[in-house]
């Protein structure tokens, strides 16, 4: 009898992974929203304690999210965007170090032949490629909007996830 229960937990467990597995598409912004509308809550409170009134209170909270985002997205994203085309750049040094330093004393520990390596083809092609940077950006745009569906989609995901945390931060 215990058998069969634990079969069952089993089964049942599958059979809710795999409902998960495929409303992950609708669920993703909702938990989204409940993740912010969960770190917004602490600070609503104290908002409220201070004589704000709850809906005002989630707006201060949204007001601080936004400028948080907006500094993230001025900031960061340039920082990071230099950095990668740094080690874009970086990167046939890289493979020359690793082709005349690493390389050989993994061989030598390994016991490999020396035409064992083949570096030179990725390393032309990344000096090759060099100057193709500049259109990633375009590139990456256009690959994402060639399904206006999908777009559409991620468009409303992206303006479901304020909702819902306004209103579960509004209603806690």
């Amino acid at each position: 009898m215990i058998d069969s229960r634990r079969w069952l937990w089993i089964a049942g467990l599958l059979l809710l992974g795999w409902l998960l597995y495929l409303l992950q598409p609708i669920l993703s912004p909702f938990l989204i929203g409940v993740l912010l509308a969960y770190l917004g809550d602490p600070l609503v409170d104290r908002l409220e304690r201070w004589k704000l009134s709850r809906t005002w209170g989630v707006i201060v909270v949204f007001a601080l999210f936004s400028l948080i985002l907006a500094v993230l997205l001025l900031v960061l994203v340039p920082m990071l965007g230099k950095q990668l085309m740094r080690l874009y750049e970086l990167a046939p040094q890289m493979i020359d170090w690793t082709q005349q330093q690493a390389l050989p004393w993994v061989q030598a520990k390994l016991g490999l032949h020396n035409g064992f390596w083949r570096f030179d083809q990725l390393k032309a092609a990344f000096s090759e490629h060099l100057g193709q940077t500049t259109d990633i950006l375009g590139m990456l745009l256009s690959k994402a909007s060639a399904s206006g569906l999908a777009l559409l989609a991620w468009l409303v995901n992206l303006l479901l996830i304020p909702v819902v945390s306004f209103y579960l931060l509004r209603d806690w």
